[in-house]
């Protein structure tokens, strides 16, 4: 492994990060999905500001951990301590099982993805007024952006990435340099459909990405010029408010004929909707109200807007 990660040239290295981050930002998206599905919001909501399955910040994360796991293992391995090394995956020269100097690094990655969504927080909050997500209803929170309980949440998040997922990202660093750059260092030609395949999903991450800065430059600049802070999902929960309005709108423009053959197209059974379909597929009553303490916009309801209808509510329940 070290002798493979030796042979890295500049671009070698660029391509590992360019995997690392795709493969963290398209896997931090669909944990926030289930999240919010079925522990917060408990609907289907889309976590990020873009449209696509993607969400930068844990692609950011992943190269953070990766490089925090690599660091201190050379380091502790020239000092002779030999941390989580199985298989001799890493080659160190000797595999080693689960021991206590884990904790470091585990601590670090733990407190370093806690700092990278503070600073996160504080950029888009401070810099650009728009709040992208919300802890100001847990407990001990610093100004929203964190809180014990996800700094919590971020530590076994760590566990799991050093002990699991850890090893697999050095295979996938093995598989890079063996099929993408050996060939090319050997005078072949180097697997393009690869890189060829990583280009695609840049591509469509990168389109997304300037289509919905547009809109999120939009949305910045009328609360800086407010002085107010945005919840950006609440903005585009509006948008999607004003759209629905604007097509009925449009709809009630259109003659007698077609407006009833898109109102019979349009209110067809439930049943046969693929919506219906895939949540029966998933195991989820399809006919089941989703309600709960938040709001329209997925957001738990805080005191500053718990009506007294709320109250009573809460007061008929205990």
């Amino acid at each position: 492994m070290r002798e493979l990660l030796e042979q890295y040239t500049v671009y070698g290295y660029i391509l590992l990060y360019m995997y690392l981050f795709m493969i963290g930002s398209m896997a931090g998206f669909w944990i926030e999905v289930l999240y919010r599905r079925y522990v917060s919001v408990k609907r289907w909501v889309n976590p990020g500001f873009m449209k696509g399955p993607w969400i930068p910040l844990y692609g950011f994360g992943v190269i953070l951990m990766s490089g925090i796991i690599t660091i201190i293992n050379s380091a502790f391995y020239n000092n002779g301590i030999i941390l989580y090394n199985p298989s001799d995956l890493y080659g160190l020269g000797e595999a080693s099982g689960p021991c206590g100097y884990d904790l470091i690094p585990i601590l670090i990655m733990g407190i370093s993805m806690t700092l990278l969504e503070l600073i996160a927080g504080l950029i888009f909050v401070k810099g650009f007024k728009v709040r992208l997500w919300d802890y100001t209803n847990d407990k001990g929170n610093f100004m929203g952006i964190i809180c014990p309980k996800f700094s919590i949440i971020w530590i076994l998040v760590s566990v799991l990435f050093y002990y699991f997922l850890s090893p697999w990202i050095y295979n996938l660093a093995a598989f890079n340099a063996e099929d993408i750059l050996n060939p090319a260092l050997e005078g072949g030609m180097p697997k393009i459909w690869i890189i060829y395949a990583l280009g695609l999903i840049y591509g469509a991450f990168l389109l997304d990405f300037f289509t919905s800065l547009g809109l999120f430059n939009k949305v910045s600049g009328a609360a800086r010029k407010l002085g107010k802070v945005f919840h950006y999902d609440r903005i585009t929960a509006n948008l999607n408010l004003f759209r629905k309005e604007a097509s009925n709108q449009f709809k009630a423009m259109m003659p007698d004929a077609l407006r009833k053959n898109l109102d019979t197209y349009m209110n067809k059974d439930p049943k046969k909707t693929f919506k219906y379909k895939i949540k029966t597929f998933l195991l989820i009553d399809p006919d089941k109200e989703e309600t709960g303490n938040f709001d329209e916009f997925g957001r738990p309801i805080s005191d500053d807007n718990f009506t007294n209808k709320d109250e009573n509510n809460v007061k008929n329940h205990k």
